[in-house]
Protein backbone atom coordinates (compact mmCIF):
# COMPACT_ATOMS: atom_id res chain seq x y z
CA UNK A 1 0.00 0.00 0.00
CA UNK A 2 3.09 2.39 0.86
CA UNK A 3 4.18 2.16 -2.55
CA UNK A 4 0.36 3.01 -4.10
CA UNK A 5 0.82 6.08 -1.97
CA UNK A 6 4.45 6.98 -3.06
CA UNK A 7 2.81 6.78 -6.60
CA UNK A 8 -0.17 9.14 -5.77
CA UNK A 9 1.89 11.61 -3.67
CA UNK A 10 4.09 11.75 -7.39
CA UNK A 11 1.56 12.08 -9.66
CA UNK A 12 0.11 15.14 -7.43
CA UNK A 13 3.68 16.79 -7.58
CA UNK A 14 3.59 16.48 -11.28
CA UNK A 15 0.33 17.68 -11.88
CA UNK A 16 0.69 20.64 -9.25
CA UNK A 17 4.50 21.63 -10.12
CA UNK A 18 4.27 21.60 -13.77
CA UNK A 19 0.33 22.01 -14.84
CA UNK A 20 -0.55 20.86 -18.63
CA UNK A 21 3.10 19.25 -18.60
CA UNK A 22 2.80 17.34 -15.48
CA UNK A 23 -0.82 16.07 -16.61
CA UNK A 24 0.72 14.99 -19.74
CA UNK A 25 3.25 13.09 -18.09
CA UNK A 26 1.62 11.22 -15.74
CA UNK A 27 -1.20 9.86 -18.64
CA UNK A 28 1.87 9.24 -21.15
CA UNK A 29 3.26 6.85 -18.33
CA UNK A 30 -0.15 5.66 -17.59
CA UNK A 31 -0.96 4.04 -21.17
CA UNK A 32 2.32 3.14 -21.92
CA UNK A 33 2.66 0.92 -18.58
CA UNK A 34 0.61 -2.14 -20.47
CA UNK A 35 0.89 -4.51 -17.95
CA UNK A 36 1.21 -1.96 -14.57
CA UNK A 37 -2.20 -0.03 -13.91
CA UNK A 38 -1.23 3.84 -13.40
CA UNK A 39 -4.16 5.57 -12.89
CA UNK A 40 -3.58 8.50 -15.34
CA UNK A 41 -7.44 9.42 -15.42
CA UNK A 42 -7.38 10.45 -11.88
CA UNK A 43 -4.55 13.28 -12.40
CA UNK A 44 -6.76 14.24 -15.19
CA UNK A 45 -10.16 15.15 -13.18
CA UNK A 46 -8.10 16.08 -10.24
CA UNK A 47 -6.08 18.59 -12.72
CA UNK A 48 -9.80 19.72 -14.08
CA UNK A 49 -10.23 21.14 -10.89
CA UNK A 50 -7.75 23.89 -10.87
CA UNK A 51 -6.34 24.22 -14.78
CA UNK A 52 -9.02 24.83 -17.47
CA UNK A 53 -10.64 21.71 -18.14
CA UNK A 54 -10.71 21.92 -21.92
CA UNK A 55 -6.54 22.46 -22.06
CA UNK A 56 -5.99 19.74 -20.02
CA UNK A 57 -8.24 17.36 -22.31
CA UNK A 58 -5.85 18.11 -24.77
CA UNK A 59 -2.40 17.49 -22.87
CA UNK A 60 -3.73 14.61 -21.29
CA UNK A 61 -5.35 13.25 -24.67
CA UNK A 62 -1.88 13.93 -26.18
CA UNK A 63 -0.24 12.13 -23.12
CA UNK A 64 -2.65 9.33 -23.79
CA UNK A 65 -2.60 8.95 -27.23
CA UNK A 66 1.60 8.92 -27.31
CA UNK A 67 0.94 6.15 -24.53
CA UNK A 68 -0.46 4.01 -26.57
CA UNK A 69 1.71 3.68 -29.36
CA UNK A 70 3.91 1.03 -26.85
CA UNK A 71 0.95 -1.45 -26.89
CA UNK A 72 0.75 -0.35 -31.37
CA UNK A 73 4.29 -1.13 -31.25
CA UNK A 74 3.93 -4.59 -29.68
CA UNK A 75 1.47 -5.68 -32.18
CA UNK A 76 3.47 -4.90 -34.80
CA UNK A 77 6.41 -6.81 -33.63
CA UNK A 78 4.30 -9.70 -33.19
CA UNK A 79 4.68 -10.80 -30.05
CA UNK A 80 2.39 -13.01 -28.52
CA UNK A 81 0.98 -10.53 -25.86
CA UNK A 82 -2.62 -11.68 -26.30
CA UNK A 83 -3.17 -14.71 -24.44
CA UNK A 84 -6.88 -14.85 -25.46
CA UNK A 85 -7.13 -15.23 -29.26
CA UNK A 86 -10.71 -15.56 -28.92
CA UNK A 87 -10.85 -11.37 -27.83
CA UNK A 88 -8.59 -11.03 -30.79
CA UNK A 89 -10.80 -12.31 -32.82
CA UNK A 90 -13.86 -10.61 -31.49
CA UNK A 91 -12.13 -7.15 -32.04
CA UNK A 92 -11.37 -8.22 -35.67
CA UNK A 93 -15.36 -8.81 -36.27
CA UNK A 94 -15.91 -5.25 -34.21
CA UNK A 95 -13.27 -3.54 -36.76
CA UNK A 96 -14.63 -5.04 -39.81
CA UNK A 97 -18.12 -3.67 -38.90
CA UNK A 98 -17.19 0.27 -37.26
CA UNK A 99 -14.01 0.38 -39.50
CA UNK A 100 -11.32 2.90 -38.25
CA UNK A 101 -14.22 4.73 -36.07
CA UNK A 102 -13.47 1.36 -33.87
CA UNK A 103 -10.13 2.85 -33.15
CA UNK A 104 -12.04 6.33 -32.20
CA UNK A 105 -14.99 4.88 -30.25
CA UNK A 106 -12.40 2.54 -27.68
CA UNK A 107 -10.06 6.03 -27.17
CA UNK A 108 -13.37 7.71 -25.99
CA UNK A 109 -14.72 5.40 -24.14
CA UNK A 110 -13.42 3.72 -20.79
CA UNK A 111 -12.35 0.49 -22.35
CA UNK A 112 -9.20 -1.60 -22.71
CA UNK A 113 -7.64 0.28 -24.94
CA UNK A 114 -4.48 -1.81 -24.94
CA UNK A 115 -5.84 -4.53 -26.65
CA UNK A 116 -6.83 -2.39 -29.49
CA UNK A 117 -3.89 -1.32 -29.74
CA UNK A 118 -2.04 -4.27 -29.95
CA UNK A 119 -4.64 -5.67 -32.54
CA UNK A 120 -4.05 -2.26 -34.77
CA UNK A 121 -0.30 -3.13 -34.58
CA UNK A 122 -0.79 -6.85 -35.79
CA UNK A 123 -3.40 -5.75 -38.77
CA UNK A 124 -0.63 -3.36 -39.38
CA UNK A 125 -2.63 -0.06 -39.43
CA UNK A 126 -0.97 2.91 -40.43
CA UNK A 127 0.81 4.55 -37.50
CA UNK A 128 -0.73 8.16 -38.57
CA UNK A 129 -4.45 6.86 -38.95
CA UNK A 130 -4.02 5.07 -35.46
CA UNK A 131 -2.41 7.92 -33.28
CA UNK A 132 -5.04 10.14 -34.81
CA UNK A 133 -7.96 8.38 -34.24
CA UNK A 134 -6.68 7.51 -30.67
CA UNK A 135 -5.70 11.18 -30.20
CA UNK A 136 -9.30 12.38 -31.18
CA UNK A 137 -10.65 9.55 -28.75
CA UNK A 138 -8.58 10.28 -25.87
CA UNK A 139 -9.05 14.14 -26.36
CA UNK A 140 -12.61 13.34 -26.05
CA UNK A 141 -12.80 11.17 -23.06
CA UNK A 142 -10.32 13.41 -21.12
CA UNK A 143 -11.95 16.54 -21.76
CA UNK A 144 -15.01 14.81 -20.46
CA UNK A 145 -13.22 13.81 -17.42
CA UNK A 146 -11.43 16.83 -16.56
CA UNK A 147 -14.78 18.73 -16.84
CA UNK A 148 -16.49 16.26 -14.57
CA UNK A 149 -13.67 16.87 -11.90
CA UNK A 150 -14.72 20.85 -12.39
CA UNK A 151 -18.19 20.39 -11.65
CA UNK A 152 -18.00 17.40 -8.86
CA UNK A 153 -15.92 20.67 -7.17
CA UNK A 154 -18.37 23.06 -8.08
CA UNK A 155 -20.98 20.84 -6.86
CA UNK A 156 -19.28 20.16 -3.13
CA UNK A 157 -17.99 23.78 -3.21
CA UNK A 158 -22.02 24.83 -2.91
CA UNK A 159 -22.97 21.54 -1.10
CA UNK A 160 -20.83 23.07 1.63
CA UNK A 161 -22.74 26.31 1.71
CA UNK A 162 -25.87 24.95 1.73
CA UNK A 163 -26.52 25.56 -2.35
CA UNK A 164 -26.64 23.26 -5.44
CA UNK A 165 -26.21 24.07 -9.10
CA UNK A 166 -28.86 21.46 -10.71
CA UNK A 167 -27.36 21.70 -14.17
CA UNK A 168 -24.29 21.05 -12.71
CA UNK A 169 -25.67 17.94 -10.70
CA UNK A 170 -27.13 16.81 -14.27
CA UNK A 171 -24.06 16.88 -15.84
CA UNK A 172 -21.88 15.06 -13.71
CA UNK A 173 -25.16 12.34 -13.23
CA UNK A 174 -24.51 12.11 -17.33
CA UNK A 175 -21.29 11.88 -17.34
CA UNK A 176 -21.31 9.09 -14.84
CA UNK A 177 -23.90 7.14 -16.75
CA UNK A 178 -21.69 7.87 -19.83
CA UNK A 179 -18.19 6.42 -18.60
CA UNK A 180 -20.55 3.17 -16.68
CA UNK A 181 -22.91 2.72 -19.59
CA UNK A 182 -20.11 2.70 -22.27
CA UNK A 183 -18.26 0.38 -20.78
CA UNK A 184 -20.71 -1.91 -20.03
CA UNK A 185 -21.74 -1.82 -23.42
CA UNK A 186 -18.41 -2.24 -25.17
CA UNK A 187 -17.93 -5.51 -22.74
CA UNK A 188 -21.40 -7.04 -23.51
CA UNK A 189 -20.08 -6.13 -27.78
CA UNK A 190 -17.02 -7.89 -27.26
CA UNK A 191 -18.09 -10.55 -24.91
CA UNK A 192 -21.07 -11.08 -27.47
CA UNK A 193 -18.96 -11.48 -30.17
CA UNK A 194 -16.81 -14.35 -28.13
CA UNK A 195 -19.77 -16.25 -27.82
CA UNK A 196 -20.74 -16.12 -31.34
CA UNK A 197 -16.97 -17.21 -32.60
CA UNK A 198 -17.08 -19.90 -29.52
CA UNK A 199 -20.22 -21.39 -30.94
Amino acid sequence: MGWLEALSGFISYLVNAYGYLGVFIVELVSTSSIFIPIPGYVATIAAGTVLNPFAVGVSAGFGAATGELTAYLLGIGGRKIVENKVRLESLRHLYKRYGLWTIYLFAATPSPFDIVGIFCGLLRIDVKVFFFMTLAGKITLRTILALTGKETLTIATELLHGQIDLLGLIFVLLMVCFMLGSFVYWTFKIEKSEKRLIT
